[in-house]
């Protein structure tokens, strides 16, 4: 089976499922709630139950310390102040 849904690094307010990341940022909240799933689905594998693609972000199958590393790794977005 073919992964399809992967988080987008965009400026929107959370991650889509629609492929691999886009942009060369995530926000500071894309990447806590990234971290948090990958955390609570720390040691699943495709097939599991508590296995979700989104949080799968190497896409290899499996929701490990390269998935966190590489969350960790991307750049977070600067913030844009309205004046």
């Amino acid at each position: 089976a073919t992964n399809t849904a992967a988080p987008t690094a965009t400026n929107t307010a959370a991650p889509t499922a629609t492929g691999t990341p886009t942009t060369q940022c995530l926000t500071f909240g894309q990447k806590i709630q990234l971290l948090v799933g990958i955390l609570l689905r720390f040691g699943s594998h495709e097939g599991d139950r508590r296995y979700r693609a989104e949080y799968d972000v190497d896409r290899d199958g499996r929701i490990d310390f390269d998935d966190l590393k590489q969350v960790l790794e991307t750049p977070t977005c600067p913030r844009h102040h309205h004046e």
